[in-house]
């Protein structure tokens, strides 16, 4: 569904989720891009986040990666405890590497269900796509296109959304289903981050304690502690400077070359990378349609 209303609102309050680093550069991006047309923005991570907005105008701004064709679960929980309001604006961004295709369809719909019922108006959602590390990699060079794209991707959303433009997603009913049954791999990510092994190679920096979104890590005697809360972002994995997080369930999940969005920014692209090459397969369909429009 789309149509426009002819409203904007001057405070825009975007709250993101983020593990391995994309959703935080989208949420950045969406700052500049408000800043640039003059709205006055905050930016918290969803641990971090309020949970009254009061009921004056303004716009809330979601931001979260798919996982397990869902929101984190850290996302769900910040809504539940988010105060009512009546008919404030909002808008729900997810990412993924995949992009808006099967299974994902339905990824937001819980979310947005869960935010009307607490009185907020959702006019806008949409699917941003950002290198995939989960199981796969999208590879170096269409890596880079996704990192080149976000911007002028998030531009637009900001036109749109300063337009008073409308758009609401229909999901595919079997992945309406998917989504519902996924909060069982939810359940998975506590067995998964308890099952994390801390290697000899650890050098009890506190980076993976300090940097994890749902704050499950704790340092005890200079050894990283997991408890209950893991959202399976694979932030700790990915982000420690020796690779000293070993989990011991689900290893296929985690590339074995690691994951690090500047180390990507910095290879070289291919001069006259071919879209359709890079993202041949029913699996890139939703990457592919997301770069080419097509």
């Amino acid at each position: 569904m789309n149509c426009e209303i002819m409203l904007m609102e001057n405070n825009v309050d975007i709250v993101y989720f983020s593990g391995t680093g994309g959703t935080e550069r989208a949420a950045k991006c969406f700052k500049t891009s408000f800043e640039k047309v003059g709205r006055e923005v905050t930016l918290s991570k969803v641990k971090d986040a309020p949970i009254s907005f009061g009921e004056e105008d303004g716009l809330i701004l979601l931001l979260y990666p798919v996982l397990a064709a869902n929101a984190p679960r850290l996302v769900h929980d910040w809504i539940e405890r988010l105060e009512s309001v009546k008919g404030k604006r909002a808008a729900v961004i997810s990412v993924s590497g995949g992009g808006e295709m099967s299974p994902n369809t339905a990824c937001r719909a819980a979310v947005i269900r869960k935010l009307e019922r607490k009185g907020f108006v959702v006019t806008y959602e949409e699917m941003l796509v950002m290198p995939a590390n989960f199981i796969k990699f999208s590879g170096v060079p269409l890596s880079r296109l996704l990192l080149e794209a976000l911007p002028k991707k998030v531009e637009a959303a900001v036109s749109r959304l300063e337009s008073g433009f409308v758009t609401r997603s229909r999901p595919l009913p079997v992945d309406r289903l998917i989504s519902a049954a996924a909060k069982l791999e939810q359940l998975g990510a506590v067995s998964f981050g308890k099952s994390i092994a801390v290697t000899d190679a650890c050098i009890s920096c506190g980076r993976c304690a300090e940097n994890c979104p749902s704050g499950n890590i704790t340092m005890l005697e200079g050894n990283p502690i997991f408890g209950s809360s893991c959202n399976l972002c694979m932030g700790c994995i990915y982000g420690c400077p020796t690779g000293a997080l070993k989990p011991q369930m689900m290893k296929s999940a985690v590339l074995k070359e690691g994951f690090n969005l500047e180390a990507i920014e910095k290879a070289e692209l291919p001069q006259n990378a071919d879209i359709n090459a890079l993202t041949r397969g029913y699996s890139w369909k939703g990457v592919r349609k997301y770069l080419t429009g097509d």
